[in-house]
């Protein structure tokens, strides 16, 4: 610089919570670092629509495009040069500057400060404001409580709830220096984060060449790939803060990307993940999107829920025929639920869609095995030591991954499910099962597996006390080494005061599992069992049978969409006399 010239001032604006103006510090260092003192910078402090509404969720507030738009507003009317925005707060559509400059990504995943996740109890509660993390700890841990949080990050933490914990970004907590209060950083690939979570994004004017033009300095070429990606992936979606849409591209270093992206339903009972890797990251984007809408079937997640919605797994999708059961194929029924009170959710809301009542009877308990679990973190400790990894249960699924810190030793072990519903419990857990048989029977996965190549291949299996021993003996009977662990039990409630006279007046009960059969009969006997009996499969049927009860309805897979299926075509059945 010659001397007595006068350096350029560049000025960023900012919101003037801690954590804007440490990411605006971080952009204004590396100015420092990269441009070697040639400029001068300095903050405007900016007070957004969403820093004066901290009394209602975001997503109600506007999503967030409501911490954007004062920004940048500063930039366009002149007070400041660029405008320093947490990616993850741009709007899915194009904001209304370019961004001219990606620094380097900070971490991107989802931290929980309180208790790990395998340690939240059923019932406790978990403080956050994004649906998104809502949804995907929900799918996880059905049980759990929400909590509305919004506010800066000393806010959030100082109301972290007793026995719970609050769910924030772990880039947040680094930049903060706050990241020892963290009990547990979630991997992505059990927790999708949010688009351009840990990633900083400094936008300008697009005729303001020379700010862009310095700003270039700062531009990390992998970090703004993987933005891209993300980015497009969820502009094609439409969706935001306001829907549970997840997204995560990793980049290699010969620049080709591989994208996780996912889309949930609000409450979590239904997730859609799919991945997909190229090179054009805006295409790979776009065409991911169009991967989970339409080939996932995951574009009804996007639209209020009404007659003849599909419900949608993680591999496949089921709907009501409407056409030829009707909108409401089951108006005027009662029908029992018996699943546990943390999973009846889910077929509780689709009975609702399909026009029923539902009447919850919760006839088993999910808990923790006897020993608190250290058997199975026992063998979680040697799964190098195993050439499969057996589940027999969503569960099962559920438990494992609870006590699992990184989802990615599974890397090394192929994975079994018994059906659908559970393979789908893995895949939303970034998890791919290798072996899923058509029928969700312990004996067709036998047969699936085949004769041990070599024998002697060990195999762990997580299940729950006192489960069957079908699977189990199987295998072994084809020359594997199977290592049973208990995972979970399942115990029974005690019943209701009331529940006697409403059973009187179902018209149908369902059963999901054996357990839930015999903790019915055990609590209420035969002859409160309601008119329809509907079961979720072979094995259910069965255990039915055995203690008496004839089966009117067996759903043609196990999953509870094939169940209301089954039950809605009987009632359409009754109804033509």
């Amino acid at each position: 610089m010659t001397p007595g010239t006068r350096r350029r001032t560049l000025r960023f604006a900012t919101r003037g919570s801690p954590l804007a103006l440490k990411q605006a510090e971080i952009v204004r260092e590396l100015v420092d670092r990269s441009l070697g003192g040639q400029v001068e910078t300095e903050l405007v402090i900016v007070k957004t629509a969403g820093d004066r509404t901290q009394n209602l969720p975001l997503h109600e507030v506007g999503g967030q495009g409501i911490f954007v738009k004062d920004v940048e507003r500063a930039v366009l009317e002149g007070r400041a040069d660029a405008a320093v925005h947490s990616a993850k707060d741009l709007p899915a559509s194009a904001p209304v500057l370019p961004i001219v400059a990606v620094p380097p990504r900070g971490d991107p995943r989802d931290a929980l400060v309180g208790c790990r996740l395998a340690e939240l109890r059923p019932g406790a509660k978990v403080a956050t404001g994004s649906v998104r993390r809502r949804a995907q700890l929900a799918w996880m841990r059905p049980g759990l409580t929400f909590v509305e949080l919004r506010g800066n990050i000393g806010t959030r933490l100082s109301k972290l709830p007793t026995g719970g914990a609050v769910a924030v970004a772990a880039a947040a907590l680094a930049r903060l220096g706050l990241s020892d209060q963290a009990a547990e950083i979630l991997s992505p690939l059990t927790m999708l984060p949010q688009v351009g979570q840990g990633t900083i994004a400094v936008c300008a004017r697009p005729d303001d060449e020379d700010v862009a033009s310095l700003l270039a300095a700062v531009d990390d070429a992998p970090s703004r790939r993987g933005l891209e990606a993300e980015r497009a992936y969820l502009a094609a979606v439409g969706g935001g803060c306001e829907l549970p849409v997840g997204a995560y591209c990793r980049v290699d270093e010969d620049g080709r990307i591989t994208l996780d992206a996912m889309i949930a339903s609000l409450d979590g009972h239904t997730i859609v993940r799919e991945s997909m890797t190229g090179a054009d990251p805006r295409m790979v984007g776009a065409a991911l999107a169009k991967l989970v809408l339409d080939q996932s079937g995951a574009r009804s997640l996007l639209e209020p829920f009404g007659a003849g919605a599909p419900i949608v797994s993680g591999i496949g999708v089921a709907a009501l025929d409407t056409a030829r059961f009707g909108a409401r194929p089951l108006s005027g029924w009662r029908v029992v639920v018996t699943r546990s009170l943390a999973q009846a959710s889910g077929l509780v809301e689709l009975l609702r869609d399909a026009g029923a009542e539902p009447i919850e009877v919760p006839t088993i308990e999910i808990v923790d095995p006897a020993d608190g679990g250290r058997a199975l973190d026992t063998a979680l400790a040697r799964l190098d030591s195993f050439g499969w990894v057996a589940f027999a249960s969503a569960n099962a699924v559920e438990r494992t991954f609870g006590r699992l810190t990184d989802a990615r030793v599974l890397g090394g072990v192929k994975v079994a499910a018994v059906g659908r519903a559970t393979a789908a419990a893995l895949s939303v857990r970034g998890v791919k099962a290798d072996l899923v048989p058509s029928v969700a029977v312990a004996e067709e996965l036998v047969k699936a597996f085949g004769p041990a190549d070599p024998p002697g291949t060990r195999v762990l299996l997580p299940q729950a006390a006192g489960a069957r021993d079908a699977l189990r003996d199987g295998l072994r009977a084809l020359g594997y080494e199977v290592e049973t662990v208990e995972a979970y039990r399942t115990t029974h409630p005690e019943p209701g005061e009331d529940t006697a006279s409403l059973l009187e007046s179902a018209h149908a009960i369902t059963f999901s599992s054996s357990s839930t059969v015999e903790g019915f009969l055990g609590a209420y006997g035969r002859d409160l069992v309601p008119p329809v009996v509907a079961s979720i499969g072979p094995v259910t049927t069965a255990t039915a049978r055995v203690h008496g009860l004839h089966v009117d309805v067996e759903a043609s897979e196990a999953s509870i969409e094939a169940l209301v299926a089954g039950l809605a075509a009987h009632a359409a059945q009754r109804a033509k006399g």
